[in-house]
């Protein structure tokens, strides 16, 4: 496991946050969780509730 902003090895477990296991970064100090954070809905699933939503 990499720090996901400094890319270090120090890495150690850090608990667990909504379910998920969270890491603390020895190096940089700053806090991440394992995978990618998606921030918000894919343009496809956007397109899709506009599209459900004008045939409603």
């Amino acid at each position: 496991m990499d720090c996901t902003y400094c890319q270090s090895h120090k890495v150690v477990k850090n608990g667990h946050r909504q379910g998920k296991q969270s890491y603390l970064c020895r190096e940089c100090g700053r806090q991440f969780r394992d995978g990618p954070c998606p921030a918000g809905y894919s343009s496809d699933v956007k397109e899709l509730c506009v599209k459900m939503s004008l045939n409603a």
